[in-house]
């Protein structure tokens, strides 16, 4: 889908605010409707598990971790308004109405507008990163204050499938992990069923790695022996393959994990060098 701004169906923000609320007891959606104009959302600017995020466009204006604001390219002090990420939402496609700036009457406004998305556009890469960086820190809660004060992408998710199920929208199927590990799980129970176990002890499923580690050892022992049939070791091959498969996803996903954590090590490292630089100077001072 086409990356710029669009506003989303109110109905939809309703069904949000609702459903996190009866989750966490209080709701850090953002209201989109205000008397002068409308609030709107740039994006997708990331897709988790076939589900589109949106980044909220405010006039809200102060430097912070989880912002970027928006500057004029000719004039840097300019700020146009930010990108607040706590506030991420996901939306269907069906309740997005795509923002058609020629059709805004208000000189100023279709400017100022206009300015606004030639920066996300032109900062695309930085405000993507952003994105993810924000739904890594939160939903592994990295900082407590980001939490409470943000979202709960998590529980949005829920209601962005129940929303499409109850409105017969096109729902993203639930997890390629999950789908993965269905397949897995089938090839598995053939394997049981076609070779000896009486002497080892193997889980019922491979759900965790743990089991997934026990039987790709199992697998070794047996391909080593030289004792197993030739339907027996093509079905043991097979099995080895598919839990390569079924891994390669969620070792993608560790290293991007790894990746988000040691960039906000460092954001923490230089804040803290800055302060004691800071500190230095104004013992220097005295």
């Amino acid at each position: 889908m086409e990356i710029c701004f669009y506003h989303i169906s109110n109905d939809y923000i309703s069904f949000l605010k609702k459903y996190e609320r009866e989750q966490v007891g209080y709701t850090c959606v953002p209201n989109i409707q205000y008397k002068t104009s409308d609030k709107f959302v740039f994006g997708a600017v990331m897709n988790i598990n076939g589900i589109n995020y949106f980044v909220p466009v405010s006039s809200y204006a102060k430097d912070q971790a989880d912002v970027i604001l928006m500057r004029d390219k000719k004039n840097k002090s300019d700020i146009l308004g930010s990108l607040r990420f706590a506030y991420m939402l996901p939306v269907p496609r069906p309740c997005l109405i795509k923002l058609d700036i020629n059709s805004i009457t208000n000189a100023y406004s279709k400017t100022h507008i206009s300015k606004e998305l030639a920066f996300c556009r032109r900062e695309r890469d930085k405000i993507f990163k952003q994105a993810e960086k924000t739904y890594f820190r939160v939903t592994h809660k990295v900082n407590e204050q980001l939490v409470k004060n943000s979202c709960d992408f998590k529980i949005l998710e829920q209601a962005y499938i129940e929303y499409c199920i109850e409105h017969k929208l096109e729902c993203p199927q639930v997890s390629n992990k999950d789908n993965n590990f269905e397949k897995l799980n089938e090839i598995y129970a053939n394997v049981l069923e076609n070779i000896k176990t009486d002497n080892v002890s193997l889980p019922t499923s491979l759900e965790n790695t743990e089991d997934r580690v026990a039987v790709s050892q199992y697998i070794i022992e047996q391909l080593n022996s030289g004792e197993t049939t030739e339907v027996q070791r093509k079905s043991l091959e097979k099995l080895r393959d598919s839990i390569r498969e079924a891994e390669e996803p969620l070792f993608k996903q560790r290293v991007d994990e790894m990746s988000n954590w040691a960039d906000y090590v460092i954001e923490k490292a230089e804040e803290r060098n800055k302060e004691n630089d800071e500190q230095d100077r104004n013992d220097t001072e005295r």
